[in-house]
Parts: structure tokens; C-alpha cells; sequence
């Protein structure tokens, strides 16, 4: 931003009021990258927060005056708060902070803890602790929102499933740059807590997600309940921890969200978020409704949402035989996400997310290429032609079953039907696609 060069054309001078911390490893006494470094006022209001660079290090400028404490937390470490020292306009001030690892004890967690909200004094310790590591990730990941830490190269992407939630009916697929734009962001929490995550617009319904801000928000801790779960054996969660939670009982008019972030105990570091939605109509309360929000830590420290969906249902009419009568009903899926393919900091790519692919080659009946053939991804804006060697590819692609449809002039002009088969693509992977025509 225009702020941030400016400061960095004209540094403070010595002699303004300045405040270096440095964050150190308690056992290796190295600097810790990425720990939350937060100045506030010896009462506890907030005057700033960032998070620290390679060196450990983080700098606050002109912030404020008179007495001021330094707290610093890292995942997977015992957080740490300085005494109160005073601060005027000329002030210069250093600490050195030590932070202790305090990994998450998972011996002990086999069953289902209670919730907050009706819990017993063991249950209860655990569920603060699992807070207080999803609460150190989600910090990170609004700093870099506030802050603007990264660019981001996404794709954004919205399909119709089937019943079964394999066969992609429809798909439609952008990608953009977002320069200095979270990719990922939720409606502001007091529409949440007005609305419920449910709003009817016109004829469809729209439903909407938490993000970081509105997880750490005060009203989103008010009106859930807190409890702790182990991954179930042979899951995609076995071997992680889950802080759950559940709305209050005075949230029943709403639809809301229940959920839970999964936590590696190993590292305290938060994985992803999962959620439903509860108090829907009995007709649309199916498993496959709700979703999922990805958290990734950074090389550089910081903290991103790299993949996100809701998948929510759609509905069909359906009408007695005589036509005296209608219902609706599930027909199927809408599935809308994003994921983030490129991450950059200033003057350098920082990540990479691995997206699907296609690739392939036409040829002809006789294994000669074919050049101009029309190449569809039914469904989607994706399209291409054919080049001297018969190859096209598509990427990036979300992971999903693809209906590819064929075409070309001197077909149509014999009357012959395009040809259409589908082909699967996954995370990570291209597809190949070797196909003739007549």
C-alpha cells in the first residue's frame, strides 16, 4: 500500500518513539518466524499486532504513549507477556522474549468431550487449551488480511452435482488476481447474528461460511458451545484433535453452524475447518450439506485460507399426477469454492497450490492428428481448439467428473454427433486423454 512505502522511503529516525521485540525459541534460543507479537495498553486495550519476520523481530512505530505490556504467541508454544513499561515520544524500548513449546497433550482424549457450555473441569482445561492453538492460527491468518501481507492468483468456481455428488452436471470455473484481496472472506458477523448463515434471496437460497474474523469474534463465542473430539480411527481426521462446536439453545430461530477445526496435537498447528448447518427444514437436513475451510501456515510465517466450498442443496418441483398438488425437493447439489493457486509477498512467490489438469491429443480414425477440433468441458468456460499435433490441455482445474465434448466442421457438415465422454480430474494430477473421431 501507499502507507507502507512511505515508511519504508522514510524510516523512523532514532530518537521517535520505537519499540522493538524479539521472539526466541526457549530450547535453541534461534528467533521464532511468525509468532503473534501484540502491544497493548497496561489496561488491555489493543494498539497494534504483527507478526515477526525471519529474525523474530517486529517493530512498532509511534503507537501510543504511557504504560504498555508486549504479549507474543506462537502455536505450539506457552505464550508470554512482559511487565508494563512506560512509553513517551522519544521512547526507544527492546524486549527479548522467550517463548516455551507447550505441545497438545492427546494422551488421555479417547472419547467425546462435553461441551462448554455443560462441562466438567477436565473436559473443560482441554477445550481452553484446543481454543487457545486455533485461536493463535486464526490471529495469524487476520493479520495478514488487515495487514495485506500477500497477493493471491485464484480460482473461483461454482458446479451442479448430482445426488451422488460425483457426476458434475454444470461448471463454471474463473480465475482471477486479487491484488491485495483476501481470498476468502465471510459476511460481517452482525448479519450473521441478525440473519442466521441462511438468507433468501429472490428464489434461491444464499448460504454463507465463518472466516478467521468471525470465529474470534465475541459474538460468535457467545452464542456457541466448545467440546473436544479424538479423529476417528481410519479417517481423513485419525490421529488429529477437534475443538467442536454447537449453537445455543437461543439460536434455534436461526440456521446456524456447528463444526469442527481439526488440530494436529503434534505441532498445535490448525488444519481445516468443517462444518453443517443445523436448524434447516427436516427435508434439506442431508449429510453432504454444509463445508470446509482449509488452513495453511506460510514459509514466511504467516497464515492463509488456500481451499474453501459450501455445498448446499437444489431444489426441484414436483408435482402430483392429477397437478393438484407440488413439493420440493432435493435434487441435487450446488457446490461453490475457491482455491488459491499462487501466494506472493512482495517480489517473490511464497506457494503453490496444486490444482487439476487435462491434457490430450485428437486423432482420427487412422491415428493421423487432427487439427481444429473443437474441445468443450460441457458446462464450463473452458474451451479450446486442437493445434498442429492434435493437442489441448485445461488447467487449472477443480477436482470433479468432466463431460468432454468434441467437435469439428467437416463432422457437422456429414451430420455426424459430436463425440462426448468423461474423464476424471484430481488435486495434484493431470489427466490425459487419448481420443479418436470419426
Amino acid at each position: 500500500s501507499t502507507a507502507l512505502l512511505l515508511r519504508a522511503a522514510n524510516p523512523p529516525h532514532l530518537g521517535t518513539q520505537t519499540i522493538s521485540v524479539t521472539a526466541l525459541d526457549g530450547q535453541t534460543s534461534q528467533p521464532v518466524q511468525g509468532a503473534i507479537v501484540a502491544l497493548s495498553t497496561d489496561g488491555g486495550s489493543l494498539l497494534a499486532r504483527r507478526l515477526t519476520d525471519e529474525r523474530g523481530r517486529v517493530l512498532f512505530f509511534r503507537e501510543g504513549i504511557g504504560l504498555q505490556r508486549i504479549r507474543v504467541e506462537m502455536i505450539g508454544m506457552a505464550s508470554a507477556e512482559t511487565e508494563a513499561f512506560q512509553v513517551d515520544h522519544r521512547s526507544t524500548v527492546h524486549r527479548d522474549v522467550t517463548l516455551a513449546t507447550n505441545p497438545i497433550p492427546i494422551r488421555g482424549l479417547a472419547v467425546d468431550g462435553a461441551s462448554r457450555c455443560r462441562v466438567d473441569p477436565a473436559a473443560g482445561e482441554v477445550t481452553a487449551r484446543l481454543w487457545d492453538e486455533a485461536r493463535k492460527a486464526l490471529i495469524a491468518a487476520a493479520i495478514a488480511d488487515e495487514q495485506d501481507l500477500y497477493r493471491y492468483d485464484i480460482m473461483l468456481y461454482e458446479q451442479d452435482l448430482d445426488r451422488t455428488s460425483l457426476v458434475v452436471e454444470r461448471s463454471r470455473q474463473t480465475r482471477r488476481h486479487a491484488a491485495m484481496e483476501t481470498p476468502f472472506v465471510s459476511r460481517p458477523v452482525e448479519d450473521l447474528m441478525r440473519y442466521g448463515y441462511v438468507e433468501r434471496s429472490g428464489a434461491v437460497d444464499l448460504y454463507m461460511a465463518p472466516d478467521a474474523h468471525v470465529l474470534l469474534s465475541d459474538a460468535f463465542l457467545g452464542s456457541h458451545c466448545f467440546g473436544f473430539r479424538v479423529g476417528r480411527h481410519g479417517g481423513e481426521a485419525e490421529g488429529l484433535v477437534g475443538l467442536t462446536f454447537e449453537p445455543t439453545s437461543d439460536r434455534r430461530r436461526f440456521v446456524e453452524v456447528a463444526g469442527t477445526l481439526w488440530l494436529d496435537p503434534s505441532t498445535s498447528e490448525l488444519q481445516w475447518l468443517e462444518y453443517d448447518y443445523v436448524n434447516l427444514d427436516p427435508d434439506l437436513r442431508l449429510p453432504e450439506v454444509g463445508g470446509r475451510v482449509e488452513f495453511q501456515r506460510m514459509p514466511d510465517g504467516g497464515w492463509i485460507v488456500p481451499e474453501w466450498f459450501i455445498k448446499m442443496p437444489s431444489l426441484g418441483l414436483q408435482r402430483s399426477l392429477d397437478g393438484s398438488s407440488r413439493r420440493t425437493y432435493v435434487r441435487g447439489f450446488r457446490e461453490t469454492g475457491g482455491r488459491v493457486l499462487d501466494v506472493q509477498a512482495p517480489g517473490r512467490v511464497i506457494g503453490h497450490a496444486m490444482a487439476g489438469a487435462m491434457e490430450g491429443v485428437v486423432r482420427d480414425s487412422v491415428g493421423s492428428p487432427m487439427e481444429g477440433v473443437r474441445v468443450e468441458l460441457v458446462g464450463t468456460e473452458w474451451t479450446a481448439e486442437t493445434d498442429s499435433v492434435g493437442s489441448f490441455s485445461f488447467s487449472p482445474l477443480v477436482d470433479g467428473v468432466y463431460q468432454v465434448r468434441l467437435a469439428h466442421p467437416t463432422l457437422e457438415r456429414f451430420g455426424q454427433s459430436p463425440v462426448e465422454f468423461t474423464r476424471v480430474v484430481v488435486d495434484g494430477e493431470t489427466t490425459l486423454v487419448e481420443s479418436r473421431v470419426p
